[in-house]
């Protein structure tokens, strides 16, 4: 500027030759506002992804295809692998035989464009069997085409198998109180053919 100071700008140069000589013509452009925009857009996706890399679930990123474009650190201490082991797998590496049924109807919806959750088995690295909650949504292009699918995963192994031992002590804790009540009513029962028993002894005797 007049005043000097810098500005990008963008050139384009067109060649003349002339009998007088070579000219050219520049159009010169003052692409500041651009640069800016392009500088939050990498400041903006340098955020997003030291929060994917930092959050506290799991994230996985899938293509169409249903294989692996991006895993965090969350997914790889979920299911062992890390993300240079995970990346282009297709998802059966980590889902049991016998759900892939259910994960199937799950992936149809999505590639629909619905939102899901889901709460299913899933295999680790080490062959353990885990339980993990869901949280599925579409990735979509301007125009609302599918082009992938964000997963996002807690390991709720622990939770469930917390729930389900709840659950046995009330089953327990039922039959328990079944049986008592069915021998108190029992005793009552014998308390009163007992009674009869007396009374009838006492009238034979007079």
């Amino acid at each position: 500027c007049a005043d000097g100071t810098l500005y990008p700008i963008e050139v384009h140069l067109q060649l003349f030759k002339q009998d007088e000589g070579i000219k050219f013509l520049a159009f010169v452009l003052d692409i500041t506002e651009r640069k800016n925009v392009e500088e939050e857009l990498r400041e903006s996706e340098s955020n997003a992804s030291f929060n994917i890399q930092h959050m506290p679930v799991g994230m996985i990123q899938w293509d169409k295809s249903f294989q692996v474009v991006r895993w965090n650190p969350a997914a790889e201490k979920i299911f062992g692998y890390t993300e240079k082991g995970a990346m282009g797998k297709h998802a059966r590496f980590i889902i049991p035989e016998e759900v892939q049924p259910h994960v199937d109807e799950i992936w149809r919806h999505l590639l629909a464009g619905e939102i899901n959750r889901s709460t299913n088995d899933n295999i680790t690295k080490d062959g353990r069997r885990i339980t993990c909650d869901w949280h599925n949504a579409p990735l979509k292009t301007l125009d609302g085409k599918v082009y992938g699918v964000v997963s996002m995963m807690l390991d709720v192994t622990e939770q469930k198998k917390r729930e389900k031992e709840l659950s046995d002590r009330a089953l327990e804790s039922e039959k328990i109180t079944h049986i008592m009540v069915d021998r108190e009513l029992r005793m009552v029962e014998l308390k009163k053919t007992i009674k009869e028993l007396e009374s009838k002894l006492i009238k034979a005797k007079k």
